[in-house]
């Protein structure tokens, strides 16, 4: 079976977006590291899972880096996976999927999700997309999570509780820190009675 993957930016005080939904804060940590770290989770993968926002900002930006010989080799091969993936998106409210390979699911959405990871292929990567990823752990639909723990302070910001608790007796599986100071850890949820 597909596991569903969570792979997230956080600040130290449990933030995932600024109090306006930016993103701003994580940018100046990027670096070729990250990028690489990125690419080896996404190389597990072959479908993107967002939210409408998260695919609105991701189809404006990736759409066009596919052609932009000025970003870095490793943005690039980002670019192409980004392209290249099944998306996605999960949204009442969308009316257009403008991306290349993208699916749009409006109903029977817990339903949809769980026949989707039982289909053959790589695992399932949601990159950000805090409502869809709140939804997604309150049905206990997530197999592993990924949190990029940024060493900055924001103070006020968007929250998403769910995931601090859904992580209570979790298993690490991976720690990998990079030279900006962003820590990238791994966790996978321990069976009950373990």
């Amino acid at each position: 079976m597909r596991k569903i993957i969570l792979s997230i930016n956080i600040t130290n005080d449990d933030f995932i977006a600024g109090p306006d939904g930016s993103l701003d804060w994580h940018l100046p940590y990027w670096n070729d590291e990250m990028c690489e770290a990125l690419g080896k989770l996404l190389h597990t993968c072959d479908t993107l899972l967002l939210g409408r926002n998260t695919y609105n900002a991701f189809a404006g930006y990736w759409i066009i880096k596919r052609n932009d010989l000025s970003i870095a080799k490793a943005d690039l091969a980002l670019a192409e996976m980004m392209n290249r993936y099944t998306k996605i998106v999960v949204s009442k409210t969308l009316a257009q999927t403008p991306w290349t390979n993208s699916l749009l699911l409006q109903q029977n959405i817990l339903r949809q999700l769980k026949k989707l990871k039982e289909k053959p292929g790589k695992n399932i990567i949601v990159l950000g997309s805090c409502q869809l990823a709140a939804y997604l752990i309150q049905h206990n639909l997530i197999d592993e999570y990924y949190l990029w723990l940024h060493p900055i302070t924001i103070k006020h910001g968007k929250a998403l509780p769910q995931l601090i608790q859904s992580l209570a007796g979790s298993k690490i599986i991976q720690s990998e820190e990079f030279t900006c100071g962003v820590v990238k850890r791994g966790y996978v949820k321990q069976p009950i009675g373990v």
